[in-house]
């Protein structure tokens, strides 16, 4: 009676969350595009779109099942730091002069996931 089923479908919080954000996101810019809904000037919305990036990096670390989970969530933050930096020039940054940092972000990335990656 108590058998597990491999492939039953389940909830997954993290990623309904992300979904139904996205779909959210989408549908307005959607409707806005069509006439149908107004939001707006989109140009001055426009260039926060990165907060949405970083939302998905705190929803990782809150969801984190382990400290590799924390510092991919730690490394998307980063990443929407520098797009908005590049975005906005803040210290001068473009993504033409700064996109080495990808590289950088990616490789300690990968090295901190492999020393906390949690094994089973």
């Amino acid at each position: 009676m108590n058998q597990r089923i491999e492939n039953a479908p389940y909830l997954d919080g993290k990623n309904w969350l992300k979904g139904i954000l996205l779909i959210a996101i989408g549908g307005a810019f959607l409707l806005e595009k069509n006439a149908l809904f107004g939001l707006g000037d989109l140009s001055a919305i426009w260039q926060y779109w990165p907060i949405v990036f970083g939302l998905f990096g705190v929803l990782r670390i809150l969801t984190a099942q382990d400290l590799a989970d924390v510092v991919s969530g730690c490394s998307q933050i980063v990443v929407t730091v520098w797009i908005y930096a590049c975005l906005s020039h803040l210290w001068g940054w473009s993504f033409a002069a700064t996109w080495p940092l990808l590289l950088i972000i990616g490789g300690v990335n990968m090295i901190l996931r492999a020393i906390f990656k949690k094994t089973h």
